[in-house]
């Protein structure tokens, strides 16, 4: 049987999208419970306009800046 990295389990698994903020494509991997983007500090206030607003995740490049544009 063959040894598959963590790499590629993560692939096989993660959720391939599209940024609905910038329209770069990314791997999310949330709905398996492994993301880069658990570790993005969001504010309830900013969790739910960002529902609101968007139908899927954020990339790595917009979700993090998020937050930043809406206190301009």
């Amino acid at each position: 049987m063959p040894i598959v990295s963590p790499e590629k389990d993560f692939e096989k698994i993660a959720a391939k999208l599209v940024c609905e903020s910038c329209g770069n494509g990314f791997d999310c991997g949330a709905n398996v419970g492994e993301c880069w983007c658990f570790e993005v500090e969001v504010t309830p206030e900013i969790l739910t306009e960002l529902r609101e607003k968007y139908k899927n995740c954020l990339c790595a490049k917009c979700l993090p800046v998020y937050p930043k544009k809406t206190l301009d």
